[in-house]
């Protein structure tokens, strides 16, 4: 167990990280369409 404590701890912290920033990414990307539609070029 205690082998692979470290590996565990950097891949807990790596999905920390990046859950938020692709959240994000997703939620701009929706919005950049949904303003597109209301203009009418989609």
């Amino acid at each position: 167990m205690e082998k692979y404590k470290k590996e565990w701890t950097g891949k807990k912290h790596l999905g920390a990280i990046l859950f938020p920033f692709i959240a994000f990414i997703i939620l701009n990307i929706e919005i950049f369409i949904k303003i597109k539609m209301n203009r009418g070029a989609l």
